[in-house]
């Protein structure tokens, strides 16, 4: 005899659920180390890019500009 659907149902949960408890249980403690190490990095990685990005916007942006002026015309067209 085949088991009614809500009794596999309930034998699935049954066994799932431990399973994020103890995921939770083993990540929990490891987290704040991994943003003990990952906050500095970040931070090393904005104090390069912080300067960088004024000069990609400087680049970047007159291109924006010639693209718009390009697709602003068609875009009614399309639509």
């Amino acid at each position: 005899m085949v088991a009614p659907v809500g009794a596999v149902v309930t034998a699935v949960r049954t066994v799932a659920t431990p399973v994020p408890v103890a995921i939770d249980a083993v990540t929990a403690p490891v987290q704040p180390l991994v943003d003990a190490v990952a906050a500095p990095v970040q931070v090393a990685i904005d104090a390069v890019t912080a300067p960088v990005q004024p000069l990609v916007d400087a680049v970047t942006a007159p291109v924006q500009v010639a693209i718009d002026a390009v697709t602003a015309p068609v875009e009614p067209l399309v639509d």
